[in-house]
């Protein structure tokens, strides 16, 4: 992977972590995700754990959502996709359910 590519995708985690935190979640950075869970971001509030899987491009292959899936059947940890939304002007993060 190229140095560009990998400083876009920590932006982008980056940026997820910040934005959840101001929703009132506690959100924690999983350095290294290319690993088993491919979560990027664990996000916690009350009784409802988020895996985030964030993709500068908004595309996931179908193993990490399978991998994302089976995370939360097994562990109740709900899979999302958070993504960069362009609006007019505005960029936004996009967060897909994977379910």
């Amino acid at each position: 992977m190229s140095n560009r590519k990998y400083q876009k995708g920590y932006r982008l985690e980056r940026e997820v972590k910040i934005d959840m935190e101001a929703k009132g979640w506690v959100a924690i950075r999983a350095a290294g995700s290319k690993g088993k869970s491919k979560i990027d971001i664990v996000a916690i509030k009350e009784n409802t754990i988020r895996g985030i899987q964030c993709k500068a491009n908004g595309k996931i292959l179908l193993e990490e959502r399978r991998i994302l899936i089976e995370n939360y059947h097994k562990h109740n940890i709900l899979p999302l996709l958070a993504s960069k939304e362009r609006i007019g002007k505005r960029v936004r993060i996009k967060y897909t359910l994977l379910l």
